[in-house]
């Protein structure tokens, strides 16, 4: 009864082909795992099939030699800064926000006198 659920390939149905809804579709899963494990029916089928002969003709030959070059560099490679720059920057942002830190206190200390 539960090879009508798994495929030829021992792989379960999807819900959509089988008609299950949620709670049937996970009994069905569960139980295939059980009858697996008990080897009532098998994990995988081995399905041959044939294999489509090589048509060599229909693809040209790679081009013989080296490939070909890019003439321009790949968007964003040199523009991007490094994370040296970003440290930099941003010592320098924090320096710049202590000094006028202390400039308004030093303002405020005059204007408080």
């Amino acid at each position: 009864m539960l090879r009508k659920f798994v495929s030829e390939r021992a792989k379960l149905k999807p819900r959509r082909v089988t008609g299950n809804n949620e709670k049937q579709q996970r009994e069905v899963a569960r139980a295939v795992k059980n009858a697996r494990e008990m080897a009532l029916i098998p994990y995988t089928n081995r399905v041959t099939t044939q294999r489509r002969e090589r048509r060599s003709d229909d693809r040209s030959a790679r081009a013989d030699g080296p490939p070909p070059r890019p003439t321009a560099p790949p968007p964003g490679s040199g523009d991007e800064a490094t994370a040296e720059e970003i440290e930099d920057t941003e010592l320098q942002a924090d320096v710049a926000a202590v000094e006028s830190a202390e400039a308004v206190a030093v303002v405020e200390e005059g204007a408080g006198s």
